[in-house]
């Protein structure tokens, strides 16, 4: 997993949402050809099962090609949100695939804070 540092995109977050794109658009440093899954919102409990299922679709619907995951308006993450990223990468390592993350600093303190760590097993 790699961990890509961007800054905040214009838009106002609203209500919990996952976009999937097909490129890096506005991030910095992605990978060509990755497809760029943007999380806005807070991730938790009632969220975070939205985002498994949209990710794991990615994972097995398509010919498998790293994912950006573009947390960058996230507003809040709990453990529930951290171990989907965990699982995230756990499964795109299994399909020989990569998942990056794009998120501030604010965030990192709130993963952190969980006691999981998304990048072990």
């Amino acid at each position: 997993m790699t961990l890509i540092e961007s800054g905040r995109s214009s838009e106002t977050p609203s209500p919990f949402d996952v976009r999937i794109g097909a490129g890096p658009a506005g991030v910095r440093a992605a990978p060509a050809g990755a497809r760029v899954a943007t999380v806005c919102g807070p991730l938790d409990e009632q969220t975070a099962p939205v985002l498994r299922d949209r990710i794991m679709e990615l994972v097995f619907a398509l010919p498998v090609e790293d994912l950006v995951l573009d947390l960058r308006d996230v507003t809040s993450i709990t453990p529930a949100g951290v171990r989907v990223i965990r699982d995230a990468r756990l499964a795109l390592d299994d399909q020989g695939a990569e998942l990056h993350l794009v998120y501030l600093g604010a965030l990192q303190e709130q993963i952190d804070d969980c006691g999981i760590d998304p990048l072990s097993n």
